[in-house]
């Protein structure tokens, strides 16, 4: 941040301003010389490709399960959880489109950040058609194995995710997470079908028809 200086028409720094990072960090260090049993956690919240979240909403608890602090963090993703005790918290961060996280930390006197991802919610969508490019509703798209980061904390089953096509043929399997998924495609009149894709994409199915019994 600067000054104007109209003596020399041009702006000046000052030294004095802190930005929103450096005054989370200085305060945080500063109740912790006061207080010794207590602190300030300046909380990074972010997406998984380190795109800060506005208003994610931070609930922490203590080990009785009692809400000690609740707070969302400001337009650059950050918070600052101030005069926490020193001791076992369990946190949970959600946002919007976002998978919901939650962990068990230790707080001390030498824990003054921490950095919160979020991992967002992607979908798998298209149009399931016959070769003649007539849409076939009712199909049944389901997931039948994923490849997930193993850095990623989730607790969802996604093979247990489905969807089924309408009338225009379209589907969508919600709320995935970035990954590679097996699909398998099934209908009465049609021939299986097993492809695999990214979340996040859209991907029209193409279905043959059943070979007729004589």
């Amino acid at each position: 941040l600067q000054s104007y200086n109209p003596d020399n028409n041009a702006f000046n720094k000052n030294d004095n301003i802190l930005s929103v990072s450096d005054t989370i960090h200085k305060k945080a260090v500063l109740t912790s010389e006061i207080a010794p049993n207590l602190g300030n956690l300046a909380i990074k919240v972010q997406d998984e490709n380190g795109r800060r979240i506005p208003n994610a909403s931070v609930i922490v608890r203590d080990v009785s399960n009692k809400v000690i602090q609740e707070i969302d963090s400001d337009l650059y993703g950050e918070l600052l959880l101030e005069d926490l005790k020193f001791g076992e918290y369990t946190i949970v961060v959600s946002s919007d489109h976002h998978f919901t996280h939650k962990q068990d930390f230790s707080f001390n006197s030498n824990t003054k950040s921490q950095p919160i991802t979020l991992y967002t919610k992607k979908n798998i969508s298209g149009i399931v058609q016959s070769i003649e490019k007539e849409p076939i509703s009712l199909a049944k798209i389901k997931i039948i194995s994923a490849t997930i980061d193993k850095n990623i904390d989730t607790n969802n089953d996604f093979t247990s995710k489905k969807g089924i096509s309408n009338v225009t043929g379209e589907y969508a399997i919600q709320e995935l997470i970035a990954g590679e998924y097996v699909i398998e495609v099934t209908h009465p009149s049609y021939l299986k079908h097993t492809f695999v894709t990214q979340s996040g994409k859209i991907h029209d199915i193409i279905l043959r028809k059943k070979p007729s019994i004589v």
